[in-house]
């Protein structure tokens, strides 16, 4: 009786200890899908960090239901609110990613060096890699970002990342560092996922999801949330929660750079190099093109601009247009700051598109900047012809474009037979004009020239097939296309309808009406850049 009573008492000693230790064995802070029941992995993890609350703050610690957690706080794409967070300028956005990416702070046991944040291992550790960068950007005298909180409680997150063996990581939640560039528009810090360059924070969601709608379903699981700067995990409080400086600094010391080194063995690189002197993003690692396209639908007798945007980390280095209809008017292809503008009039009787594509540069170096001049503004008269001609005193070529006078009575505009180099490695752009008008018209014309680099630029051209286009490729495993132009006899009666990319290593035309026999005496360029 006396050794059945011992057992029993042992028995009921046994169960909290295993309910503490199923707990313990829980790791809330982990963004890998869990593994127990959704209930109790709630539960457990709102209790742990409630508690490590009070260790932190003592009494001072908020009730549990006096703020809202960061999981509760989830909200649709459209419902997240940005008033609090800090805004930035562009030039700060950019030097505060490419310092917190490359700074090298930490030691691990029994090795001296200097290793970066774990940037090279994306499947956990997404809240102390946030949390570090807000500690060294706060070391550099910036206001602390927010963090910008996804989330796919069933469904998961999931994003292509080149450091991993199968290509692929998933999560349930991502975190990262946020902030506003001027505009207002809300930027990212994510090493981890983009290396070369911060990205819009929208353009970070697509990343993790077939459509932004997956993360409107918030009764689901799914969502995002705009959090305080200190807040660390997603039973942390929105706003009031202690910092996580230490812990953060700790598993990263702890764990993932271990599993960083771990994971770049698996890959089959050296982690010597990578993770020291010669990271996947170093040299020429980031270089390539992105290419943005806007589109506006123009109804009859309507003049837009049609505006291409490139993300910030990028220069716009050249661009170009397209209409869907020869009755289009086109006054303006011309850069403008980052972005590449089109002007164009719908002289036709329904509505039509026209769209604007800019060639953005990923990977340049950081200072590098792309420098605007423009030519002499050259008046034509009705039925004579003229040429404005622009030429960069510094730098590489990339591309040009022109400017010229809409009429308006009647809307019409002059004949622009040349938009290209006036020599296939000269230094000058032209924009050649034959007025066809009744009135004096002007054209103007504009060259873009890369400073600040040691990249080169080589053009081709290819000749108008009878299907009225022509396509220059570059080479695709060594260039970029950063622009291109036209030219064909200037009493010819072409149209330009298209002068724009197929891809980021091509260039086309479109001209109307097609010549029956082709027209070697019309061609498309294309600007073809490529690094040492």
């Amino acid at each position: 009786m006396k050794r059945a009573g011992l057992l029993l008492l042992g028995l009921c000693l046994l169960v909290p200890a295993t309910a503490d230790a199923a707990a313990a064995a829980i790791d809330c802070k982990s963004a890998k899908p869990p593994t127990t029941d959704w209930a109790t992995y709630l539960s457990t993890c709102r209790s742990q960090a409630a508690a490590a609350r009070k260790r932190i703050l003592g009494d001072s610690a908020p009730a549990a239901a006096a703020v809202l957690d960061v999981y509760d706080s989830r909200t649709t794409v459209a419902g997240a609110n940005w008033a609090n967070v800090p805004t930035w300028s562009e030039a700060d956005i950019v030097a505060q990613f490419r310092a917190t990416r490359d700074a090298q702070y930490m030691t691990t046991a029994g090795d001296p060096r200097l290793r970066r944040i774990s940037w090279q291992y994306p499947d956990d550790g997404c809240f102390t890699r946030a949390e570090q960068v807000n500690v060294r950007v706060a070391q550099a005298g910036k206001p602390k970002p927010y963090k910008l909180f996804a989330f796919g409680r069933f469904q998961r997150l999931y994003v292509s990342t080149p450091n991993d063996v199968d290509g692929v990581v998933d999560w349930w939640y991502h975190v990262v560092p946020v902030v506003k560039n001027p505009a207002g528009q809300a930027i990212v810090l994510d090493a981890a996922v983009s290396p070369c360059r911060p990205l819009f924070w929208r353009e970070w969601l697509a990343l993790m999801a077939n459509d932004l709608s997956f993360f409107d379903d918030v009764a689901g699981g799914n969502g995002v949330t705009v959090a305080d700067p200190n807040a660390y995990i997603p039973f942390s409080l929105v706003t009031g929660e202690p910092s996580h400086a230490q812990e953060s600094l700790d598993d990263q010391v702890g764990i993932y750079l271990f599993e960083e080194w771990n994971r770049a063995q698996e890959l089959g690189r050296d982690p010597n190099a990578v993770l020291f002197a010669t990271p996947p993003w170093s040299g020429y690692g980031c270089w390539g093109s992105k290419l943005v396209t806007a589109t506006a639908n123009v109804g009859p007798g309507a003049n837009t601009t049609v505006t291409a945007t490139c993300p910030i980390g990028t220069l716009a280095v050249g661009g170009g247009f397209g209409a869907g209809t020869n009755s289009f008017a086109i006054s303006k292809s011309a850069m403008s700051g980052r972005s590449w503008q089109v002007t164009g009039r719908n002289n036709g009787s329904t509505t039509k598109p026209l769209w604007s594509e800019a060639a953005c540069l990923i990977g340049a170096p950081s200072g590098a900047s792309i420098s605007s001049i423009q030519g002499n503004v050259v008046n034509v008269a009705a039925n004579s012809n003229g040429t404005s001609t622009a030429t960069c005193g510094s730098g590489k070529l990339t591309s040009g474009g022109f400017t010229t006078t809409l009429g308006t009575n009647p809307a019409t505009v002059m004949r622009i037979y040349n938009n290209n180099r006036t020599t296939s490695t000269g230094n000058t752009w032209q924009a050649s004009a034959q007025n066809t008008t009744a009135a004096s018209k002007s054209v103007t014309s504009f060259a873009y020239c890369l400073q600040g680099t040691n990249y080169n630029v080589t053009q081709i051209s290819a000749n108008l097939t009878s299907n009225g286009s022509a396509i220059v490729a570059c080479n695709s495993s060594t260039q970029v296309s950063a622009g291109g132009g036209i030219t064909f006899p200037r009493l010819t009666n072409y149209t330009v309808t298209a002068a724009s990319f197929l891809g980021p290593t091509a260039y086309y035309a479109q001209m109307s009406p097609a010549p029956a026999a082709g027209d070697a005496n019309a061609k498309a360029f294309a600007e073809c850049l490529s690094h040492p």
